[in-house]
């Protein structure tokens, strides 16, 4: 049809130009949706490796996600940072350290300028950075993502209560049992209250 356009009103025709802007639209349309569909389901085999504990497959997988979602959403796109978000944590199951924080850190920064400092996405990103710092290093990163946790989603908020956790597991590395005992049967009560008692 656009060619028998083309020849009866002419290739530079405005109706010509208007169906090929239209095609180009059309494709350009296919090209992002079969790039999600493919980030998809690369996201899900990627989570199944995790969950496996097949990192090394995993992070493979992963890498070419962030490839896919940088191509057809951005690298601030907040897909694209979840997904090297999840990239840092296979780096750190790797024993990959060095590279995990510096992914982890460079999301953070990302996260903290696009969605503000107390988003859900910062909170995480947070949480990725501290889990990559020594115990004396780390402790104040966690004690503030648990603060900013509970002010913003409520202390009995389940990534509140996962953020105390590993706080509690902080403090009992650096010897502060009392602190981390105290503050494991927090976690336990609210989430018994939250849950139930099979939690």
């Amino acid at each position: 049809m656009l060619v028998r356009q083309q020849e009866s009103v002419g290739y530079n025709h405005d109706e010509t130009m208007d169906a090929m802007y239209c095609i180009d639209r059309v494709i350009e349309e296919i090209k992002c949706i079969s790039a999600e569909s493919i980030a998809k389901d690369m996201e899900d085999t990627s989570t199944d490796m995790f969950h496996q504990g097949r990192h090394s497959e995993s992070l493979m997988i992963m890498e070419q996600r962030v490839e896919v979602l940088m191509k057809s959403k951005g690298e601030d796109d907040p897909d694209t940072l979840i997904a090297q978000h999840n990239m840092a944590l296979s780096l750190s199951k790797l024993d990959r350290h060095d590279q995990s924080f510096a992914l982890f850190e460079k999301v953070l920064m990302k996260v903290i300028f696009i969605m503000g400092e107390d988003d859900s996405s910062t909170l995480m990103a947070m949480h990725g950075v501290a889990d990559e710092l020594r115990y004396e290093d780390s402790l104040t990163m966690f004690e503030e993502v648990v603060k900013r946790r509970s002010r913003g989603f409520g202390a009995d908020d389940t990534d509140t209560l996962d953020t105390m956790n590993t706080l509690a597991c902080v403090l009992s590395n650096l010897k502060r049992h009392d602190e981390s005992l105290t503050m494991l049967e927090t976690v336990y009560e609210k989430r018994s209250r939250r849950l139930g008692d099979n939690s």
